[in-house]
């Protein structure tokens, strides 16, 4: 019973973080532009393939990204000090710039690029996962993985009944809701990041 309250308590916690990190409200106007002028059988397809892609991608980091930095050397709390950075890099790039660009034709790869890499699976996905793999286990970050995948799936295969109902506008405040909640982890990253090494020094 301790055991299943502590894997959900830590699963909240990912979920949160990848969910941010994902922003699929704040991607939905993008999908929308790039989907808008598609068949929907083609536009199934391309979820599909944007999804599955995106997926693989971040499983590969979320299994090999911890292997990768310690042959080269690199303490997960340089990671998490360097990956909090560039989180908060990206926060506030996404804050002063305001919405991003907006694809306006489908070619053969929109599930690949830009769909499924950088805007599902992105910079700011890639270092929160590889560092909850570390503070969580792999259990419990494939498991938030997979129920924001779902989510992801849900909100843009009925990204037009949604954005309907929220507005651009609307849309446009979740994504910057999500950006300050990503800044606020990405401060709480370097602090902890900060704190390890002076617990190491010790």
């Amino acid at each position: 019973m301790e055991n299943m309250e502590k894997f959900l308590s830590s699963f909240m916690y990912s979920f949160m973080g990848v969910f941010v990190a994902m922003d699929i409200l704040g991607l939905t106007p993008i999908y929308l532009a790039i989907t808008k002028h598609t068949d929907k059988e083609k536009v199934r397809k391309i979820l599909k393939q944007a999804l599955l892609v995106a997926g693989f991608v971040a499983l590969a980091f979320v299994f090999l990204g911890r292997y990768i930095f310690k042959v080269m050397g690199i303490e997960p709390y340089d990671f998490q000090i360097a990956g909090g950075v560039v989180l908060l890099v990206i926060s506030i790039l996404e804050l002063v710039q305001g919405k991003k660009n907006e694809p306006t034709n489908v070619s053969h790869f929109s599930g690949v690029v830009p769909l499924a890499v950088p805007m599902i699976t992105g910079p700011a996905l890639i270092t929160i996962i590889i560092l909850q793999v570390g503070i969580y286990g792999y259990a419990v970050v494939c498991a938030s993985l997979f129920a924001n995948f779902f989510i992801a799936w849900l909100a843009l295969s009925q990204s037009r009944y949604i954005f309907k109902m929220i507005g651009e506008e609307g849309a446009e405040v979740v994504s910057k809701i999500a950006v300050l909640f990503m800044t606020a982890f990405a401060f709480a990253m370097i602090r902890l990041g900060f704190l390890q090494v002076i617990k190491d020094v010790k």
